[in-house]
């Protein structure tokens, strides 16, 4: 990674993400990057069919689904209008998509996720965690916070990258270089 390019942002759709969202922005203009906005759809539990039974249609989650969908529509209007170019990417999810299976196909520089979202934690500090030691990209955590006054001017470099911590250093000191701030070791 010698500039960063294209950030991922998974997203729960939950407002405490808000913080996470806000400060992807705020890198992808000053990086002019581009933002993958990816949001696990749940898919609809389907019943098996049994001769002379229709699978079971549930209004409530076709209603929640509905409201996922307009408000994934809205971030993307929201991140667009900024001068961003957004790709939203909309999964099919039982529970178990591994955020980290997107970094390449999509060439991902960096992925900014949310601490914590709302109630269920989207990103949990054991999978911040796991992601962090096994991602091949720089991993920003973002706690719930007003971002509008919030400017890094150090960043601690701790890094699981065991082969190479040169290429590490240079992904943090890239980072660190759109806002002016330090890099301590």
């Amino acid at each position: 990674m010698d500039e960063i390019r294209h950030i991922l942002v998974p997203t729960g759709l939950e407002e405490s993400e808000t913080s996470a969202l806000t400060f992807a922005m705020e890198v992808a203009i000053k990086a002019k990057a581009e933002i993958f906005l990816l949001h696990p759809e749940p898919v609809q539990d389907i019943t098996m069919h049994v001769a002379g039974l229709q699978p079971a249609f549930d209004p409530s989650r076709e209603a929640t689904r509905k409201s996922h969908q307009n408000e994934f529509i809205r971030l993307v209007e929201e991140i667009s209008s900024q001068g961003i170019k957004v790709h939203p990417v909309l999964i099919g999810d039982n529970g178990v998509a591994d955020i980290r299976s997107w970094i390449k196909p999509l060439a991902i520089d960096l992925m900014v996720v949310a601490a914590m979202s709302g109630k269920v934690p989207v990103m949990s500090i054991a999978y911040a965690a796991s992601l962090l030691g096994d991602s091949e990209v720089p991993v920003v955590v973002v706690p719930e916070m007003d971002m509008s006054r919030y400017r890094p001017d150090s960043i601690l470099f701790a890094s699981t990258f065991r082969h190479d911590q040169t290429s590490a250093l240079r992904h943090v000191s890239i980072f660190a270089k759109l806002f002016g701030a330090r890099v301590d070791v």
